[in-house]
Formats: structure tokens, sequence, C-alpha cells
């Protein structure tokens, strides 16, 4: 079908070692069966995979990369969705098998907090519809100093998928598809996946206020106060705000292990924090736990 449009016939190759290497990294969850044998066989980006939709497929070692990255930053994406394709900032995230059950079901995201959209059952359905699109020879061709390129019908094959989708609905999400970036939206099993940062998902109601604080800039004090963020400044290790509860100002360092559900500019969010004069990046306190307050809160 490949040499019929013009492209490269697939060379499959076999590379266990590096799906081995996947699978030991991700444990207790498991690669769901289509995606370690579509790994064994083609290993992702360095096969001649010359038409594939957008994002392109990757290689193991390259998606464990990512994979490890997006833990390191608590809310960007649920440790339960695995990248198989990256392409220009864009992902194809696939559900890990796990205690939650049966996984496999397929998400596109991408970075610039965007949502994450159900584009298919699982990893075959996602290539049967990409073989069908080839099949009824929907490829884009460009002509380049003389030379003619093929590329993806990738508009074809996305109008596929939903139509698709909606005729076999995902038994777990039916008609839901798309989930909202911030974490606050994801279902209880990504949550779940994600550790003990998402357990502070829900605020627990202010204990005092930033005047009281600031009245006690004690190392070791410590309160919980609902407030909006005034400024922020996003580090590697974390994220510095400046925030207002009307009753004075707080400036408060948030560590990454705890960013999962904010702060963000603008928004108003509760904070759990223990005076620490000398915390990185701070002047007055470190966060033990933010949350998201609702804006009536």
């Amino acid at each position: 079908m490949l040499a019929v449009l013009g492209a490269s016939e697939l060379r499959t190759q076999e590379n266990p070692a590096a799906v081995g290497e996947v699978a030991a990294a991700i444990s207790p969850w498991r690669l769901p069966a289509e995606v370690e044998q579509f790994w064994r066989l083609t290993d992702g980006y360095s096969s001649s995979l010359s038409l594939f939709p957008h994002p392109h497929a990757a290689d193991p070692q390259f998606a464990l990369e990512c994979w490890h990255e997006h833990q390191q930053q608590p809310g960007m994406t649920p440790d339960l969705l695995f990248p198989v394709c990256y392409e220009s900032h864009a992902f194809l995230l696939v559900e890990l098998d796990g205690p939650p059950g049966t996984g496999g079901a397929c998400f596109t995201w991408a970075y610039g907090l965007e949502p994450f959209v159900l584009v298919a059952s699982d990893l075959t359905s996602y290539l049967e519809v990409a073989a069908q699109t080839l099949e009824v020879g929907r490829v884009e061709r460009h002509e380049r100093d003389g030379q003619t390129f093929l590329r993806f019908d990738d508009t074809a094959f996305q109008a596929a998928l939903r139509d698709r989708l909606v005729r076999d609905p995902h038994p777990r999400y039916g008609d839901r598809m798309e989930v909202d970036w911030h974490p606050s939206a994801w279902p209880e099993h990504w949550l779940a996946s994600a550790g003990p940062a998402a357990a502070e998902q829900h605020a627990r109601g202010a204990t005092t206020t930033i005047a009281a604080l600031r009245r006690n800039l004690v190392a070791g004090v410590s309160g919980r106060v609902h407030a909006q963020v005034l400024e922020l400044w996003g580090l590697s290790e974390g994220v510095r705000v400046s925030v207002d509860d009307g009753t004075g100002v707080l400036h408060i360092w948030c560590p990454s292990a705890v960013t999962m559900f904010g702060p963000a500019s603008p928004g108003r969010f509760e904070f759990d924090v223990v005076i620490t004069p000398d915390a990185p990046h701070a002047t007055h306190a470190e966060a033990v736990a933010v949350r998201l307050l609702d804006p009536e809160a």
C-alpha cells in the first residue's frame, strides 16, 4: 500500500531491550499489549514510518524520558498516561494497564494548557483508522525544489477517528471526548495515579489570616489561608507567589511537589503554609499544600 502511494515500505525491527526498560520503569502499571507489540516491531521513530499521522511515533527511550519529565512537574499529566507519539510539542498519550483496570484509551495533548482529547479506544483502533485513511488515498503531496513530498492527511484522519468513537464509544468515557488540562477536572483514576499530591484537591477551610501570620513571622508557625494570587514567578523547582487575602500580602514559595492544583495567576487558592524566612526564593513562607478554590469560596 505504501509503495502504491509512492512511500517507502515499513521495515520492522525488534527492540525488546528498550521495551523492557519502559516496562520496568512504569511498574506496577503495564504497557497495553498493542503498545508493546507496536514498539517491539517498529521501535517507533527510528523505523521507516514515512507516512504517519501527527504526532509522529516516538521511540521507547524518548517516550520514557518524556514520561519522567512530566512526573517531575505535578499536575502536567497523570502518571497513568504514557507518551507513544510526539511531534512539535504535541503527544499521543495511551492509558496504561493497572489497578484501575485495563487501559489503552488514546488521548492527544500538547504543552500550553491544552485539553486531553480522546481520539481512540486503543492503539489498535488508532492504527486501523490510520491505515484506512491511507487506503483511500488521503495523502497530501507537496512539491519543493523539484521533488514530491508526501504528507499524511491529518484532517481526514481526525474526522475518521471521531466518527469511529461516535459509532463505538469508549466503555469508560462514553461521549466525553475531552478532559480539561487542570487536575481538578481529571477522572478519579487519573488522580489516583498521581500519588499523594492528588489527595490535596479539595479545600479544607482557612484557619488563619495573612495579617495574623505576619504578626508572628517566626520559623515553624503555620496556618491555612485563602488568598488571591497577585504575582507569580515560575522557576524550575517550583513557583513563587505574592498573595492577598484582604488582610495583607504574603510571599510564598511553592515547591513543585505541591503545585498540582496551583497556584496560577489570576486565581484564588487555599495555601497551607509554614513560616520559613530562609526558604528558597521566599520572603515569608513555604507552602505545604496548595488547593484551587471555587470563585465563591
